[in-house]
């Protein structure tokens, strides 16, 4: 929590002090005014992330209405042209070029979305989601999918070299052709991740001691939330 504070708002250029476990954040007219509207303050603020409270502090941990807010204007930068500042905080798809990787990497964020369904004299049917990260080299049409860990560190991997915007036009191009090939793929670890799911709730159950058959189904298409390319830094 505490560091996608921090990393919000230094993309939106807003000064954040810290003294010990309490961070400052120097608010002001230069703050965009949507995120002051998010965070529900115009004044400079201090808070933690961590309780108890110091007076004049305010709390940020995961249930902070200000989190939240600040969470809820992140969002919009990325899924709202019509609410995107002039420098965006977030985007849906993107390039960069990165020591992370030895070789181009496409890493997709996806939401994969199952029906669980319950047998029994009253059948009961719940959606369920999970959102995750998912990387993997080679072609959209047979992707080399890269392990759990490794796609969730992707997910700290930073810019570290400029991009001439030909080439950043070229390989947007490319990843928007492969989309439809990426959702395909996605379609099989789905069914894998379903049957994860399935395997995990049985074992609960089975503790439980709970009777009743349970299945549990994906819904297709799945979503991608975000997709960007990793590019090895030369």
């Amino acid at each position: 929590m505490a560091r996608f504070v921090r990393a919000v708002l230094q993309s939106a250029m807003v000064p954040v002090h810290e003294r010990g476990s309490a961070v400052t954040v120097q608010l002001s007219n230069e703050t965009p005014r949507a995120l002051r509207q998010a965070l529900g303050r115009d004044e400079p603020f201090t808070g933690r992330f961590d309780l108890p409270l110091q007076e004049g502090e305010v709390y940020l941990g995961r249930t902070s209405p200000m989190v939240e807010g600040l969470a809820g204007w992140t969002l919009d930068q990325a899924l709202d042209p019509l609410a995107r500042d002039a420098r965006p905080v977030a985007s849906r798809c993107g390039v960069i070029s990165t020591s992370s990787v030895k070789a181009r990497t496409t890493l997709v964020l996806a939401r994969f979305r199952y029906h669980l369904r319950v047998a029994g004299p009253v059948g009961e049917t719940m959606l369920c989601e999970e959102i995750m990260p998912l990387a993997f080299v080679g072609a959209a049409a047979n992707p080399q999918w890269l392990c759990a860990e490794e796609s969730e560190r992707l997910l700290s991997a930073k810019p570290e070299q400029n991009i001439i915007k030909t080439a950043i036009d070229q390989q947007v191009g490319l990843l928007v052709e492969a989309l439809n090939s990426i959702q395909q793929a996605l379609e099989a670890v789905a069914g894998e991740r379903a049957a994860a799911q399935l395997r995990a709730h049985e074992r609960v159950r089975d503790a439980a001691r709970t009777k009743g058959r349970i299945t549990i189904e994906p819904v297709l298409p799945v979503d991608i939330l975000g997709a960007y390319i990793l590019l090895p830094r030369h």
